[in-house]
């Protein structure tokens, strides 16, 4: 896991990589209401907290992650799909097609089951191998 990932003008919250697949997660916290839900819905590709659509695309923007992810990883020898993912803490996310969309949009704590319902499509060596490149080019962006 790698937190704080730079990729350009941006940062990627945090960067999961292991036998079950690679996951980029942007975090979405936000205040919750004095009273009423805590609720998100995702209609037609864009998300909503109580039916106000956020005017950043979280969807957006955790696509672009996985693929500057992907780009990053594809020049060190590594062509592995990255899923995008976007969890909002204390929320509650209406189910909805995340097919359709392409990003999962989830609770925090739904996470895990997420993962553990892929299949294992990375070995070891691999996950060691990505593991170490990334970490090498964040060290690289940090003494810059």
């Amino acid at each position: 896991m790698f937190h704080d990932v730079p990729n350009g003008d941006a940062n990627i919250d945090h960067v999961l990589i292991g036998p079950r697949g690679i996951y980029v997660i942007e975090t979405k916290t936000l205040s919750k209401p004095v009273r009423g839900d805590c609720k998100i819905t995702v209609i037609a590709g864009r998300v909503a907290a109580n039916g106000n659509v956020m005017d950043r695309d979280p969807i957006t923007q955790a696509k672009a992650q996985a693929r500057w992810l992907y780009n990053f990883l594809s020049e060190t020898q590594f062509k592995c799909f990255v899923q995008p993912v976007v969890v909002f803490p204390g929320w509650y996310v209406e189910p909805f097609d995340m097919k359709s969309v392409g990003v999962w949009v989830i609770e925090p704590k739904g996470l895990d089951g997420f993962i553990e319902r892929q299949a294992t499509s990375i070995d070891r060596a691999q996950v060691k191998a990505m593991a170490s490149a990334l970490s090498s080019y964040i060290r690289n962006q940090s003494a810059i």
